[in-house]
């Protein structure tokens, strides 16, 4: 870059790939090898990626379902079909619908990998419920109520987040499609 101190050049792009390895997460990752839009790139070698995709597969997946999910999700990546991946002139996938939407559609072949994909891609991306989340730990863990233990706070949150959610999921107010109302139902019970 033509004016910039090689040395600030140096720093600054030492900066911004430290602060991309700090912002990508494993459900970054599996989010990009559950994409129907990259369906076609080759994940297998990158090992950042693999790596995170089995991590969030063994979270929601117990031992045998995980290396079931694993097979599947190998056969997903090998499977190539024109129904499922309609294409462009430039032989580019075209997607009409989200990856969700795909999963729900397309996803009963894999039926171990579908209910983790349905997951992950129904994660919200707006800093809405984070900010829910900031005035719910300000109404728990306030000056009044400071002698609780981090760990009993924590839980009265997810309590409360948890239940308001199933409440208006119950009542008809929240979008269903957003979360499986028996899955948190069957969460907050245990």
């Amino acid at each position: 870059m033509p004016g910039v101190p090689s040395a600030f050049h140096k720093h600054a792009l030492k900066e911004i790939k430290h602060r991309w390895e700090w912002l990508t997460f494993p459900v970054h990752y599996i989010s990009y090898g559950l994409s129907p839009n990259y369906h076609d790139d080759n994940i297998f070698a990158n090992t950042k990626v693999m790596a995170g995709l089995k991590e969030v597969i063994r979270f929601f997946a117990p031992e045998e379902a995980y290396h079931q999910a694993i097979r599947e999700f190998n056969h997903f990546k090998n499977y190539h079909s024109d129904d499922l991946y309609t294409r462009d002139e430039g032989d580019n996938i075209i997607m009409g619908m989200s990856p969700k939407a795909w999963w729900q559609l397309h996803g009963a072949q894999w039926p171990t990998l579908q209910p983790i994909a349905i997951r992950i891609f129904s994660v919200g991306t707006s800093s809405s419920a984070s900010e829910r989340n900031f005035s719910t730990w300000s109404h728990v863990w306030s000056n009044r109520a400071n002698l609780l233990s981090f760990e009993r706070a924590c839980k009265i949150v997810y309590v409360y987040t948890n239940l308001r959610q199933l409440e208006k999921l119950n009542s008809g107010e929240a979008h269903k499609n957003h979360v499986e109302s028996t899955w948190l139902a069957t969460e907050i019970e245990e």
